[in-house]
């Protein structure tokens, strides 16, 4: 086996350790999203309804962004992955040990790039609005206004985020194409 040949094992071997780290990562934010709605929780009449809400949209926030962010290093190292098979695959393995579909990089936002970070992202963005529209009515004018100025901000920059990424991620696609099969 070649230098070359060793490189390109021990990097894809380490791009699927990325992966799982990924993975795993996901998981410990899910779990410090609901401690802190428990410890949100325990606050609740410190902290009161604007002080939880703004803690719980903010923080959905994040993790809204921090997934987005895992979706892209997922994709990144999928289609790395995908480029090293290349590397020791001849075209007729396609099909045969490796799904066709998988010749190709999948797109930031598709049917097979769905993964659990783009489900946990619309599951952050949609348990803040149903504990905002939970706590909504009991809010003053003011308040309504301020938790809106906040959900509003969340929404937008996590916008902007995620077309970042997605342009990134498009760069990335075409500076690297892999090998033609």
């Amino acid at each position: 086996m070649t230098d070359r040949e060793k490189f390109l094992i021990s990097y894809y071997e380490k791009c699927w350790e990325n992966i799982s780290r990924a993975e795993d990562s996901v998981w410990k934010m899910f779990a410090a999203y609901a401690g802190l709605f428990a410890g949100s929780a325990f606050l609740f009449d410190k902290i009161g309804i604007v002080g939880f809400l703004g803690i719980f949209i903010s923080y959905s926030g994040l993790a809204m962004i921090l997934t987005l962010n895992a979706h892209l290093w997922y994709l990144r190292n999928i289609s790395l992955i995908s480029n090293f098979e290349k590397e020791f695959l001849i075209p007729t393995d396609y099909g045969v040990i490796i799904p066709n579909k998988f010749k190709d990089k999948l797109n930031f936002l598709g049917f097979h790039s769905f993964e659990i970070w783009l489900l946990l992202f619309f599951a952050y963005f949609l348990i803040s609005v149903l504990i905002t529209s939970f706590f909504y009515t009991r809010l003053t004018c003011l308040e309504k206004n301020t938790i809106n100025m906040l959900f509003g901000s969340v929404i937008i920059i996590n916008l902007i985020y995620g077309f970042h990424l997605k342009t990134r991620y498009d760069e990335f696609r075409s500076d690297s194409p892999g090998k033609q099969i």
